[in-house]
């Protein structure tokens, strides 16, 4: 609903006309994993996270929805010590508080499959003495928001395939890795705690390594499972446990496939529980009987951090970023997006690595046509960044651009360089301590509106023909980063796109004090007739 709407013309030398509405409408952060923390999973790796299928209470023939089918099961079971499924734990005998239970809760369906965000890697799942990452999993992450109180069981998958060959047949392959369990894991404990949202249930969750062939055509030839063991005594101190798991290549394999897989994790306690919910895992190694001390496995340690969920990378060269939990790369949270100019134009590069690297991410979302947008994002240049040096070819950008249903640009794109050679000019990013370590800046597009016939945006961050520049800046910082994005509709903008601007600049305008007191006078009479009113 507006507050307050004016208008108003100012005369001499030109008319203007400037529209301003204050409004209490709700500006809206639509991107989705904006700060870059959420499923990056280790990179090398596949990681999968969703929520179990779970029944709706009341649906006790267990097919998913409570309908009447469960009434007539109802009605054949009450008064009878016959226990029926999904009872929100009233037990037996049956009575009428399930068919209270059945009636309140009917048509509900069941919910599974859903995206959570169950897993972070970062520094403190480190198994020590080592520096680096590890990989902290929340069970309890089911239960938090956007699911807060549900109780969701929650499965993480994390998985990597080696291509090995045709002469893998015959080999044993070896896959270990290491893990700590808190005391309250609910893939630690038999029974969930008295005080756990789904109270003392068994508790369902499995915490195992597999270990699986697969011919050239991605057929899966045979599977090896261990259950990792619980009812380990962690009294606070995390207790790290290396499990193994062996099996032969069978004739015809052509790739080895691991998996960590924890499924069905939950919150196994509100309050009393003892040393903790979490569980943490390192340094992964896939060996063969062949080559034995040979890891078949990439990032291994789970130090360097991967893609993060709902962005995509385009890259061109060799190692020219990292999605990094550095201190130095990271603006808010644990996960920040590294560019390593440095990697790029070598002097003697590999093969793969020629000359100029380009890395840039981009996350495509729904639209409306008729809505604002502002796009921003948190930014870092190092003293020695290619992107800094106007002759270097460099471009370091943010770009938000209009797509109508079949994918098509409409309209030219709005974007921003970030280097001297942009509107920001090179006195927009100082140099900061500790060699040009760089300073964290905050940019914006203008706000802008979404055309006729726009279905999504796309925007996208990053840098294209990033070089190494160390031979004219020895020992200075030459990287840039990226943290925090931001895709706000329903905003008038905090940058160049805000109030006033579009109107003041299409005309020659009085001298700066009139308008402004002019201004002053109307918002004083409208609110005076407010008064009257």
């Amino acid at each position: 609903m507006n507050i307050l709407k004016l208008l108003f013309v100012i005369a001499a030398p030109t008319l203007v006309i400037l529209a301003i509405s204050l409004s209490s409408a709700h500006a809206t952060d639509i991107l989705v994993n904006g700060g870059l923390e959420n499923g990056a999973g280790p990179q090398g790796w596949t990681l999968t996270q969703t929520t179990s299928a779970v029944s709706p209470l009341g649906d006790y023939n267990n097919n998913g929805t409570a309908d009447a089918a469960d009434y007539v099961l109802w009605r054949k079971n009450v008064n009878t010590s016959n226990a029926l499924p999904n009872d929100n734990g009233l037990g037996t005998p049956i009575n009428s508080s399930h068919y209270d239970l059945w009636r309140s809760n009917f048509g509900s369906v069941s919910t599974g499959g859903l995206s959570v965000s169950a897993s972070e890697q970062i520094s403190d799942a480190q198994e020590p003495p080592a520096t680096g990452n590890g990989l902290l999993v929340k069970p309890y992450a089911g239960n938090t928001y956007p699911f807060l109180d549900q109780n969701l069981p929650v499965n993480l998958w994390l998985t990597q395939t080696y291509v090995a060959g045709p002469a893998a047949a015959g080999k044993t392959y070896t896959f270990s890795g290491d893990s700590t369990y808190q005391g309250a894991y609910s893939g630690n404990i038999d029974t969930l705690y008295p005080d756990a949202p789904s109270g003392p249930i068994a508790s369902p969750t499995k915490t195992q390594f597999q270990l699986s062939f697969l011919n050239s055509s991605n057929v899966v030839l045979s599977t090896s499972t261990l259950d990792l063991p619980k009812h380990r005594a962690d009294t606070g101190t995390p207790t790290w446990v290396t499990s193994s798991l062996s099996a032969v290549a069978p004739t015809g394999t052509f790739k080895v496939q691991v998996t960590l897989a924890a499924t069905n994790m939950l919150a196994s306690c509100s309050s009393a529980c003892p040393f903790g919910q979490d569980v943490r895992f390192d340094n992964f190694s896939l060996k063969d009987s062949v080559a034995t001390t040979t890891d078949r496995l990439v990032n291994g340690s789970l130090d360097a951090v991967g893609i993060p969920a709902a962005w995509s990378l385009q890259t061109v060269g060799n190692d020219g970023v990292q999605f990094s939990s550095a201190d130095f790369a990271v603006h808010s949270g644990n996960v920040g997006m590294w560019l390593r100019s440095f990697q790029g134009n070598n002097p003697n590069p590999p093969a793969n690595n020629p000359g100029p690297i380009d890395a840039v991410i981009s996350q495509v979302v729904p639209a409306t046509p008729g809505q604002s947008y502002t796009y921003s994002a948190w930014a870092k240049l190092q003293q020695a960044y290619s992107g800094l040096d106007p002759t270097s070819g460099t471009q370091t950008f943010i770009k938000m651009e209009f797509l109508d249903n079949g994918g098509a640009t409409i309209g030219s794109p709005v974007s921003l360089e970030l280097g001297p050679n942009g509107p920001l000019g090179p006195n927009f990013w100082p140099a900061g301590p500790d060699n040009g370590q760089g300073v964290w800046q905050q940019v914006s597009l203008p706000t802008t509106v979404a055309p006729a016939g726009t279905a999504n945006i796309r925007v996208y961050g990053g840098a294209t023909g990033m070089i190494t520049e160390a031979d004219r800046f020895p020992g200075l910082a030459e990287s840039a980063m990226f943290d925090d994005f931001s895709l706000i509709a329903g905003s008038s903008g905090s940058g160049s796109g805000n109030l006033l601007t579009g109107a003041l600049a299409a005309a020659s305008v009085p001298e700066p004090t009139t308008v402004w007191l002019a201004l002053l006078t109307l918002i004083g009479w409208s609110l005076g007739q407010r008064r009257r009113t």
